[in-house]
């Protein structure tokens, strides 16, 4: 799974690769592009820690959050991406 750094770094290069920078509507749609990936990951990572990676039945959680993973990410930046900020 790629950083959040990683992912801006990706763009970044994308837009010096093309010569131009994204207008602020071009920025907007790869920031939701970003955060929809990413919470489909989170999503998906809540279905295997409940569900033992698709093993068993969905039981509620009996660990802590996770510290990593797109669900923290998100949690801490998600607003700042949809937005249209970096963090």
């Amino acid at each position: 799974m790629p950083q959040l750094e990683e992912s801006l770094a990706l763009l970044d290069d994308y837009q010096q690769a093309r010569a131009t920078r994204f207008s602020r509507g071009d920025w907007r749609v790869a920031m939701a592009a970003l955060v929809l990936a990413m919470a489909y990951g989170a999503r998906c990572q809540h279905s295997d820690l409940l569900t033992d990676y698709g093993t068993a039945a969905p039981q509620p959680p009996t660990h802590p959050a996770p510290t990593g993973g797109y669900i923290p990410v998100l949690a801490r930046h998600g607003h700042q991406l949809l937005a249209g900020h970096t963090p």
